[in-house]
């Protein structure tokens, strides 16, 4: 069985673009230039996407990001005819948000490579607010995605799980959208407060991660731990010891389970 990757083909100042078929969205980039700003743009995007979060229970953050990545900073035609910032393809049923379908010219590919154009139908809506309304009654009522609503309070492990769940092609695609979320402090704009996930950290880690585990601990079980920064035998045993006591996996490695209890 064939399967088809498609990648919007109009695109405005030769920016990010995406499609939808079949349930699954495709993201390329062909460029960064852009003309609008960071700063205008998610200024115009925060109160749909908060709209939507209040709604669908989307992360605002996410939301944010991916509209900037999906739409070329609000430059990609779609998004100027259609007021689309995700590149949703038209099918038998568009839901109850869209209000048209918008022709454009798309690439098709097959695995092997080989590529055509097509003219394929996105759906258009009559604000911005319907098209993030949209992306996240997408998202919301597809069981594929329901993993991530698991992790609303937690943006970067939401966009985690809705990218192995098959919304984008693009090995890199969480780690885009959570760098642009990262880079532009649009955790703040969450309307349920969701913050970054604590990285993962065990044995040999360092750095400030690990000074915030340490304290912690200390506080926590009163460890005696040094707040040096260094993963050690000492702290490993700290953790296995919290762990233990507190019903996880006495692994000794600080993962979200650990790190939720710790700042409980």
């Amino acid at each position: 069985m064939r399967v088809k990757k498609s990648i919007m083909g109009v695109i405005l100042g030769g920016v990010a673009a995406v499609a939808l078929i079949a349930g699954m969205i495709i993201v390329g980039t062909t460029g960064s230039a852009r003309a609008e700003d960071p700063a205008t743009f998610f200024a115009a995007a925060k109160d749909p996407a908060q709209a939507g979060e209040r709604e669908f229970g989307v992360p605002a953050s996410v939301a944010m990001a991916q509209a900037a990545l999906e739409s070329g900073w609000g430059e990609s035609s779609l998004t100027k005819e259609g007021n689309a910032y995700f590149g949703i393809k038209c099918g038998t049923d568009n839901g109850p948000i869209s209000n048209r379908c918008i022709e454009k010219v798309t690439q098709e590919c097959d695995p092997q490579g080989n590529c055509w154009d097509e003219v394929a139908l996105f759906r258009g809506y009559a604000s911005a607010v319907d098209s993030f309304r949209d992306h996240g009654h997408f998202l919301r009522n597809r069981p594929r995605y329901a993993a991530a609503f698991d992790h609303t309070g937690n943006p970067d492990q939401f966009i985690r799980e809705v990218h192995k769940a098959g919304y984008a092609t693009d090995p890199a695609y969480s780690d885009k959208i959570i760098s642009m979320m990262q880079k532009y402090d649009l955790y703040q704009y969450n309307v349920g407060g969701g913050t970054p996930s604590k990285p993962t950290i065990k044995e040999g880690s360092k750095g400030d991660a690990v000074s915030e585990a340490q304290q912690l601990l200390n506080a926590k079980g009163s460890y005696g731990l040094t707040v040096d920064g260094v993963f050690g035998a000492r702290t490993k045993a700290a953790v296995i010891d919290f762990q233990t006591k507190n019903g996880l996996t006495a692994d000794g490695i600080v993962g979200p389970q650990t790190w939720a209890k710790l700042l409980a």
